[in-house]
């Protein structure tokens, strides 16, 4: 919606305001540029590291619940 809003000009207030520029075809480039960032991250690894094991171990739950009850579901690697 804050999209549609800038496009008709709609937007009122204080706040972000957009800035659209010409469209190009852009390929992405890899660079090393993302390194500067590394240590902005660091702060969130205590937040992110349980979310993603809690994620991949509730993906093993899931899977072994559904098992448990009969329903087998096809994972990567296994062939029928």
């Amino acid at each position: 919606m804050f999209y549609v809003k800038g496009w008709l000009g709609w937007q009122s207030g204080e706040g972000p305001t957009l800035a659209f520029g010409a469209l190009r075809l852009a390929f992405p480039w890899p660079t090393w540029e993302f390194l500067d960032g590394l240590p902005l991250g660091l702060g969130y690894l205590p937040v992110a590291i349980p979310f993603a094991l809690a994620t991949v171990i509730g993906g093993i739950d899931v899977t072994e619940s559904a098992a448990a009850a009969g329903d087998e579901y096809r994972r990567r690697g296994s062939e029928e």
